[in-house]
């Protein structure tokens, strides 16, 4: 439960704002002098709200005396202070300092100790912070001036605590019939990407009795266009990057990338084709984006935008550091800095480049906006322009002659295709080649004057070339989800599991310790990957595990799993994928490796043609479509130097501890085609190994942990 947080000590209620004092260093020719400023508090409008009772006084010891008992009568969501309903809670003011980037404010919050629960008296000093639902002014909101103090997307806490997501509570005053709304400051906190840094304050300078939370500041965007003239059909290359600060990151964020024209008019779903078939997109893999990754709250936070895609590559994650600048091009982190951003011109050393196939009709000024917003709903843009102009990159195919006009009596038939013939390119790539005919009629010129003789074609050879692609790869089957770094599966809640397995006799304390494990895992009994849920077939209940392709990785698994994928071909109608191989490939974080092969099925229930035929006068058939798919089970070991070595995981709860220390699985997909040759595609770190391996599952004897029992499932 995040709303829990407890006291100093030693509590002092100040009736007058301190000053605080920072100390500048400058190295002089004699030493160090130490320049003193004086840093004043301002005020805030959060923490002014009116509140139901009485507050109580602390004594010496940090107990709180005196005031108004408190009662609660029911609280959201469905899992926050559950069991705790008609428990008694003493409560008192205490104060709070707000760091936003170097400027301080004082306010102040509730303390709530929780003293009797169904009859039995509690021990104080486990305290709960809130915060009143609504200001003394009436029509200030207090969230809002939470949210504003603290840098949040206001909107977003708004919603989150309108839908019951946000943890909130009614305390009822014993005795009487007054009643409050109250809510959990700590998750109030903790969903503006901020963070509670109270020891961290006392080691800054001196224990002034406050609490103390660290703002951060929102995401930043940078987009470059290195070549803003691109020809129609020819490349349009850029690279955009995503600065982060946000504590308590998912170790994702997400991006959008937007088009218009000259007029404002929004062709992005125009330009998305390019992406699909015929350009390389980084870490965004198409404009519009998929699904967002699945999260407590939301899908996609940026609010009444479009779908956004979600990026591996997070801010800062430890709240017990100062906030740091976390710079990412395409999941890949190219600097970290405590004092800004470290955008780069040129990432593209380390970094694959985003491009994007320009439509071959595309003509004038166009405009592009990078989006990136972090987990807590705070978006960033930044625009750049560009010109399409000049002769058609690859000359294409030719302006056919215009038919005949009217008037010539119906001498002459309509145009008409002929000569219709396929040609393989090679690596599942054909061509379809035609000979568009325009009958033109003919004369003959004689004393009579012109005489028609008959109907001669004037031919134009036409040709049209389907580019194979393999994308839009999602985890389509996961055994023994192990759920992720920053939510992980387990039975229990992890105080739970580890007040079992911690002690220092255990079998099990070594073990947990080795893979990372420091006792403050989030889990729950409840936690997947799962990003969708389709019906295929009229037949329902299937999912897709992780952001899947373009995310690194696509999904975690256990050692020892199975898992499943599947890819979405498109390409020549004349030349559909065959029978085909998955070449897997285990690698340790020490390099040594395992390699496996296993069957690729095409999905023939997936297939989408319009046939091979000629549409309509020039208009070749569209592409096809088919999913392929492979199923494998994950072995145990590696191989080094002829001896078997465990495959690596991690139980860390830090996303990129968790990534570095798990072993990491490539996939190489190879398949033929009816008349195209082969296609062979290498998807990089389609899985991380994560968690428990699924072999400590099997023959489960007890489902008894804590005192309390679990269904083996």
């Amino acid at each position: 439960m995040r709303g829990k947080h407890s006291k100093a000590k030693k509590i002092a209620i100040l009736r007058s704002k301190k000053v605080l004092y920072s100390f500048a260093v400058i190295v002089l020719a004699g030493g160090i002098f130490y320049v003193t400023h004086h840093r004043a508090y301002a005020t805030s409008s959060a923490g002014t709200g009116t509140y139901a009772g009485t507050a109580g006084t602390y004594n010496s010891a940090g107990e709180i005396l005196g005031g108004s008992t408190l009662e609660l009568q029911q609280s959201q969501p469905s899992n926050y202070l559950q069991g705790e309903q008609g428990a008694f809670f003493d409560f008192a003011q205490d104060y709070v300092v707000i760091n936003n980037n170097g400027d301080l404010t004082d306010t102040h919050l509730l303390h709530f100790d929780e003293i009797q629960n169904g009859g039995t008296k509690i021990s104080s000093n486990n305290g709960y912070l809130y915060t009143a639902q609504s200001s003394s002014a009436g029509s200030q909101d207090e969230i809002s001036a939470w949210g504003n103090a603290l840098n949040a997307n206001v909107p977003y806490l708004q919603q989150l605590y309108s839908s019951g997501q946000l943890e909130q509570a009614v305390y009822s005053v014993r005795g009487n019939s007054d009643w409050d709304h109250l809510v959990d400051l700590s998750d109030l906190v903790q969903e503006s990407g901020a963070a509670f840094e109270d020891g961290n304050y006392i080691k800054y300078g001196q224990d002034y009795d406050y609490h103390y939370i660290q703002a951060t500041q929102p995401p930043q965007a940078h987009l470059v266009i290195p070549t803003t003239t691109v020809a129609p059909g020819g490349t349009l290359k850029w690279y955009d990057e995503a600065a982060l600060q946000s504590y308590h990151e998912s170790g994702y964020h997400l991006e959008y990338v937007q088009i218009k024209n000259a007029q404002g008019q929004d062709v992005t779903n125009q330009w998305e084709q390019g992406f699909n078939g015929g350009g390389t997109v980084g870490g965004t893999e198409n404009l519009v984006g998929n699904p967002g990754y699945s999260t407590t709250h939301q899908q996609a936070p940026y609010s009444d935008g479009p779908q956004m895609t979600t990026i591996m590559g997070g801010g800062t994650t430890n709240p017990t550091q100062s906030p740091t600048w976390e710079t990412w091009a395409d999941a890949t982190n190219i600097g970290s800095s405590k004092i800004s951003p470290q955008f780069t011109d040129n990432p593209w050393a380390s970094v694959r480049p985003n491009q994007v196939k320009v439509p071959s009709d595309a003509s004038g000024k166009y405009t592009m906006t990078l989006y990136v917003a972090d987990w807590y709903g705070r978006v960033a843009q930044d625009s750049a322009t560009f010109s399409v102009s000049g002769t058609p990159v690859g000359g294409g195919n030719p302006t056919p002659p215009p038919p005949p006009p009217p008037g010539n009596g119906g001498l002459c038939p309509a145009p008409y295709d002929s000569s219709e013939a396929w040609s393989s390119d090679g690596n599942g790539a054909e061509t379809l080649s035609w000979v568009y005919n325009v009958p033109t009629p003919q004369y003959r010129n004689t004393k009579r004057g012109l005489v028609f003789i008959g109907c001669k074609d004037v031919t134009t050879p036409m040709s049209h070339t389907y580019e194979p692609t393999l994308n839009q790869g999602q985890i389509s089957g996961l055994s023994y989800d192990p759920g992720t770094p920053s939510l992980m599966y387990l039975p229990s809640s992890n105080a739970e599991q580890w007040a079992v397995q911690a002690d220092g006799k255990s079998f099990w304390q070594p073990l947990l310790s080795s893979h990372g494990w420091d006792g403050f895992e989030n889990s729950s009994p409840t936690a997947s990957q799962i990003s969708g849920t389709y019906t295929i077939n009229g037949v329902g209940g299937y999912h897709t595990y992780g952001p899947g392709e373009g995310s690194d990785p696509w999904a975690w698994s256990r050692p020892g799993a199975g898992f499943g994928f599947r890819m979405l071909w498109t390409g020549s109608p004349h030349s559909l994928p065959t029978n085909g191989t998955v070449t897997y490939v285990l690698r340790n974080p020490d390099g040594t490796t395992r390699t496996w092969s296993e069957k690729l099925v095409v999905n023939t229930d997936t297939l989408y043609t319009q046939g091979t035929q000629m549409q309509g006068l020039n208009q070749p058939p569209p592409s096809a479509s088919e999913y392929v798919s492979a199923w494998t089970q994950i072995p145990k070991h590696t191989t080094s130097g002829g001896q078997p070595e465990m495959a690596a995981w991690s139980l860390s709860s830090n996303t990129a501890t968790a990534y570095n220390e798990g072993a990491k699985i490539s996939a190489t997909i190879s398949f033929g085609t009816q008349n195209a040759g082969n296609i062979t595609q290498t998807e990089d770190n389609m899985i991380t190994l994560y968690s428990f391996p699924a072999w400590f599952f099997n023959q489960l004897k007890s489902t008894t942990v804590a005192g309390h029992t679990y269904s083996n499932q």
